[in-house]
């Protein structure tokens, strides 16, 4: 079966901010993960299908805009993606095929209490563009 890959990008945003953490912290290992994540991402109609990401958070009425959050495992830990505690918010257009990761972060960075309310404030506040859609 052949699908269209999405194009993946990385906001400034991500880049500038928890990204330096996981790159401190997990050194090479961050390289190899930060490549699995564009790979596994750049077919996420794949993993739609596969039922390995939960329901958007928002949606567009179109349902051609949408928000995730999706778990992921650093490279070279033995632990499962969701039992690792981190996380990529991701923005998909499906009609122009891109995922814009938004932010990439660790419970460390947004945790209790209410993680979900921190990130969607973040998400508010650095991309008025994209909340705009919902």
């Amino acid at each position: 079966m052949f699908t269209e890959n999405y194009r993946v990008l990385f906001e400034q945003y991500a880049d500038r901010h928890y990204i330096k953490d996981f790159q401190k912290n997990h050194k090479s290992n961050w390289d190899k993960t930060r490549k699995a994540i564009v790979a596994q991402l750049a077919n996420i109609d794949l993993l739609f299908k596969a039922g390995r990401i939960p329901p958007p958070i928002h949606q567009s009425q179109d349902r051609t805009k949408e928000i995730y959050k999706h778990s992921f495992a650093v490279a070279g830990r033995k632990e499962s993606p969701k039992s690792s505690g981190n996380r990529v918010i991701l923005f998909v257009d499906h009609n122009l095929k891109t995922v814009r990761i938004l932010i990439v972060y660790s419970k460390n960075h947004i945790g209790p209490p209410n993680e979900t309310a921190k990130w969607q404030q973040i998400v508010k506040d650095q991309y008025i563009d994209i909340f705009s859609n919902f």
